[in-house]
């Protein structure tokens, strides 16, 4: 008979924190429309997903893109909703409202151009800024309807980082831009201008990789945890192992330091312990003593 698991009191956030989450948002769908608008537009590329799609659909029937992009997101909110919860699909259809008014007032109200000589620049350039636009929607645990809420659906269920999953799920729509513009620099700028979204959209959903995870198995492990805590005034924690081919017991100790100090901790554990085994790993996020919490995701 399967145990019962005590009811867990989810934390409420304030008002000021909801605020702030939405104000982010805002700024995020700005940044994502100032992409599409100054970049990506003018020169009929499509970075993939329902933006894409309303770039193809403008260039042949100049209807509004920002319009476009609302009226074909609706099915895939139905979607969201059911797969990915009611919080998480509101703060896209708020994203994703924004984006298509800021895309439609910039381009059609405030006629916001920029010339480029060397085409190559648009599609690096416009990646950039939508997906630090995009990045910005998702820290806050929001996306945009369309291609992302299928992106974050296959994120969840499956080893892929989101950035990865964005680019997959839009490649498609890449393709498809080059076929119908008939031209195979067009769906490269198009797969330039992805690559470059993804990046920024990881480095600003996961952060900077600032902490090393650190795994020590060693037989001075008490000399080795005492530098850890006295010396650089880290956390050290002590897990019990055995050796497989010996069946020996020992401990690991695990730790987790700054960039910085792991080659004088490395250097270190070598001269207490020559033969001492280390597995370092990169960390993107420490929530605890110590370390300084640099933002909240809202998941």
């Amino acid at each position: 008979m399967a145990t019962q698991l005590p009811h867990v009191k989810l934390p409420v956030f304030t008002k000021k924190e909801r605020i702030i989450e939405y104000s982010v948002i805002a700024f995020g769908a700005a940044l994502f429309a100032l992409g599409v608008v100054l970049f990506l537009l003018p020169y009929n590329i499509a970075p993939g997903g329902i933006t894409g799609l309303g770039i193809i659909i403008n260039h042949f029937l100049h209807t509004p893109v920002g319009a476009t992009m609302l009226v074909l997101n609706i099915v895939i909110f139905f979607l969201g909703l059911k797969f990915l919860g009611r919080e998480f699909s509101i703060k896209s259809l708020y994203a994703t409202t924004l984006i298509s008014v800021f895309i439609d007032l910039f381009h059609h109200v405030f006629f916001l151009h920029m010339s480029i000589e060397d085409k190559v620049l648009a599609p690096i350039f416009g990646g950039v800024v939508f997906g630090a636009g995009l990045g910005c929607i998702i820290r806050m645990g929001g996306g945009t309807i369309g291609s992302n809420t299928l992106a974050r659906i296959i994120s969840r269920h499956t080893n892929l980082k989101q950035g990865a999953s964005i680019m997959l799920v839009n490649s498609g729509v890449v393709a498809l831009a080059g076929f119908v513009f008939h031209s195979a620099d067009v769906a490269l700028y198009g797969f330039l201008s992805m690559y470059a979204s993804s990046i920024v959209i990881d480095l600003i959903v996961e952060g900077l990789e600032y902490a090393r995870g650190i795994y020590i198995i060693s037989e001075r492990t008490i000399e080795i945890a005492d530098v850890i805590v006295y010396q650089f005034s880290r956390g050290a924690t002590t897990i019990e192992g055995k050796g497989f081919y010996t069946q020996e017991k020992r401990d690991i100790i695990f730790t987790v330091v700054t960039r910085k100090e792991v080659h004088a901790l490395t250097a270190i554990v070598k001269k207490l312990d020559p033969k001492a085994f280390m597995i370092i790993t990169p960390v993107h996020e420490v929530l605890g003593k110590g370390f300084k919490n640099r933002s909240r995701i809202v998941a």
